[in-house]
């Protein structure tokens, strides 16, 4: 098969987020305004940087105090504060850290993208009673911001009767923010990487973090197509759940990758076919294929990573299209993917 090459001139770079969806109408839901919200945001970040280093004990006791089971993880887990061989050497040990220039102005570029809830609250609001609405007696999560020296950026947890959801802010400063600066050599910071780390990524991430704890407790299998199913389902429900949020992010590509995966659908599905790739189960298939990488192997150079997820979306909207009565819930514990490859009917767009 021939791939075509696209080349996306740079006026068309500059455009907002939205501009490479590829349906811009977006599913009205009666009574959604009407679903009730009750979830918080708690700007951790803000806390650490105002604890009294005077009085380490009393302000840390009143932050574990008021946040009980997110503390208890940051202080532990999330911050490097794991070798303190006592309550006093765990103080100074947060001391330092505060006091730690380059983490400074970590926090100081934060609050610059990120000055208040506000910037995200109410897509947040927007998604929360989306997913209400297709998952019915969920509750939404409480929501915790913090800072890590760019070591975690999202996790969920359970906060009491709620599920909690921690996103590290200083891995979502794209793209005013250039993560290759921080460590050149590591893979996490190469530039194939660097659209996941996008401030429009955030409620995208809180809705994922949901999902995949839903979808955690099924059995993705073992085949390439099984893979493409389980990732293609998750990118359809982010897109009916967060329906305003463009399709590269959803993908966590930047526009040019999006429209490559876009034009090339077909290619990349005879690809597929001609190298029997759906039915391998080896790592190394699922990795070139699958997971995150700087092209997908054997596919021209422009071709991003996971270019095969991008048809495990399009087979899971094909399916959705034959069978529109199928709650998300339903097509969560969907995991035969030769199954239901058959009965979604997919075929990639003529050209």
């Amino acid at each position: 098969m021939r791939f075509k090459q696209y080349l996306l001139p740079l006026v068309f770079c500059l455009t907002c987020v939205y501009s490479c969806t590829e349906d811009k109408s977006v599913k009205q839901i009666p009574g959604l305004d009407d679903i009730p919200l009750s979830y918080q945001i708690h700007r951790f970040e803000d806390v650490l940087y105002d604890l009294d280093t005077i009085d380490m004990l009393k302000s840390i006791g009143e932050v574990e105090l008021k946040h009980p089971t997110f503390s208890q993880i940051f202080f532990t887990q999330v911050l490097p504060t794991q070798n303190a061989d006592s309550q006093f050497g765990f103080y100074e040990e947060v001391k330092n850290i505060i006091r730690y220039e380059p983490l400074q102005k970590i926090y100081d570029t934060v609050q610059q993208v990120f000055p208040n809830e506000a910037v995200f609250r109410k897509d947040l609001d927007d998604a929360f009673r989306r997913y209400k609405h297709y998952f019915p007696g969920e509750k939404e999560p409480n929501i915790y911001t913090y800072v890590s020296n760019f070591r975690f950026q999202s996790f969920i947890f359970q906060d009491n009767e709620r599920d909690g959801v921690a996103l590290g802010l200083d891995l979502f400063l794209a793209p005013g923010f250039d993560y290759r600066q921080i460590d050149p050599t590591n893979p996490v910071f190469s530039d194939y990487a660097l659209a996941g780390y996008a401030k429009e990524q955030l409620p995208k991430r809180v809705i994922e973090q949901l999902l995949e704890d839903k979808m955690g407790q099924t059995n993705p299998g073992n085949k390439l197509i099984d893979q493409m199913l389980y990732y293609g389902k998750k990118i359809y429900m982010l897109t009916e759940i967060l329906p305003r949020v463009d399709l590269a992010i959803h993908n966590e590509y930047n526009e040019k990758q999006m429209q490559w995966c876009i034009d090339n659908e077909k290619e990349i599905w005879a690809f597929l076919l001609e190298h029997e790739l759906l039915y391998k189960s080896d790592n190394s298939t699922i990795a070139w294929y699958a997971r995150p990488a700087p092209t997908s192997r054997n596919m021209p150079a422009d071709s991003p990573g996971r270019a095969a997820n991008f048809v495990g979306y399009k087979m899971v909207k094909s399916y959705m299209e034959q069978f529109p009565e199928t709650s998300l819930m339903d097509l969560i514990n969907l995991r035969d993917g030769t199954d239901f490859l058959k009965k979604s009917k997919y075929k990639p767009p003529r050209k």
